[in-house]
């Protein structure tokens, strides 16, 4: 845990090594050195890997408002491939 007084910058985390986010006595979640983040495997393969071994291995957006998208969109360069939002 940091506090920069210059910039009202708070950081927490590990420089040069993997950081581990950890509940009910087991790892839930890490982020390597090098960004990938893993929630249920430590050994994240993507920017994001989601695993789960006993359960479905869900993603939830929820919106706040009927008027609000919630969604995901792929995209390569700036173009849409695939937009599973809606309104």
């Amino acid at each position: 845990f940091a506090d920069d007084l210059t910039t009202g910058e708070v950081s927490i985390g590990a420089i040069g090594n993997d950081f581990h986010i950890l509940a009910n006595s087991g790892e839930r979640v890490r982020v390597l050195a090098g960004g990938n983040v893993g929630i249920g495997t430590a050994a994240p393969e993507d920017l994001l890997h989601i695993s789960s071994s006993g359960a479905d291995a869900l993603v939830r957006v929820d919106s706040a408002t009927s008027a609000s998208k919630a969604g995901i969109v792929f995209m390569t360069n700036r173009s849409d491939l695939l937009d599973l939002s809606r309104p």
